[in-house]
């Protein structure tokens, strides 16, 4: 079985998985979002051009299964979704060959995650009791997910995946709920107990081809038995309470 896998943030939660031939691994970057500035020649190499290698390397070595990591952003949004679509296209391509099982995440949080992550960042933001953060107006609507949840539909995907014939198989991951960007953010703000952040809606443009309202159709993993532990506020908490811990540990 070969795996595209996310990050090894995620790894280390799902822990070792039995009969994995090959994790991969990319020298410099292990996963590029696209933020801040990237270099699309960057982007391109992290996810397209060393996933399609390591798609042609299962091929040659007889795999069985291939996991695929995607994202369920449009291809339009920037030059990391466009990458992702790209390679679940090669992967789609592959797929007489082998069980390829392409997994499309909604937003996902959770503890020590990326600091350029909307979560991460925000929440960063208001323990550190900022100013002011500046944001869109907010009206766009996501659906939040628990990493550990995302695990756990991992986990049901590896225990699944022999009753799965030869072909291409779409999964898309998130709990089924979305809301706004703006009852988010001031979610966070009284989660953390901050009375002095300024959120600054409409300070920033919504992006060019901005998906207004994000939704998911998990109704396939259901059928396997999966279902997410955790609500919005349940997975904050955590997330918080973890991130409290980390920052008084490095003061």
């Amino acid at each position: 079985m070969y795996f595209s896998w996310p990050s090894p943030w995620l790894f280390a939660i799902l822990g070792p998985i039995p009969h994995l031939n090959y994790l991969s691994s990319f020298r410099g970057p292990f996963q590029n979002y696209g933020r801040n500035q990237s270099d699309p020649i960057e982007i391109v190499n992290v996810n397209l051009q060393v996933p399609l290698q390591l798609l042609h390397a299962a091929i040659k070595n007889n795999a069985k299964v291939f996991i695929n990591t995607d994202t369920i952003l449009d291809k339009r949004i920037n030059s990391y979704s466009l990458s992702k679509k790209h390679f679940s296209e090669w992967l789609r391509s592959y797929a007489n060959n082998i069980v390829a099982i392409n997994v499309a995440l909604e937003h996902f949080y959770g503890p020590n995650d990326n600091p350029s992550k909307f979560v991460t960042f925000l929440l960063h933001e208001l323990l550190n009791n900022a100013q002011s953060i500046d944001l869109t107006s907010g009206m766009q609507k996501r659906d939040f997910i628990y990493v550990e949840d995302v695990v756990s539909a991992f986990r049901i995907l590896l225990e699944n995946t022999h009753n799965l014939p030869t072909g291409y198989h779409h999964f898309e991951v998130g709990t089924g709920d979305s809301i706004q960007i703006k009852e988010l953010a001031i979610l966070l703000k009284k989660i953390t107990h901050n009375d002095n952040t300024n959120l600054n809606f409409g300070a920033i443009p919504y992006r060019e081809n901005e998906c207004m309202n994000s939704t998911v159709d998990i109704e396939k993993l259901k059928t396997m038995g999966w279902k997410h532990q955790y609500s919005l506020e349940q997975g904050l908490l955590k997330t918080v309470m973890v991130e409290k811990s980390l920052i008084r540990g490095s003061k």
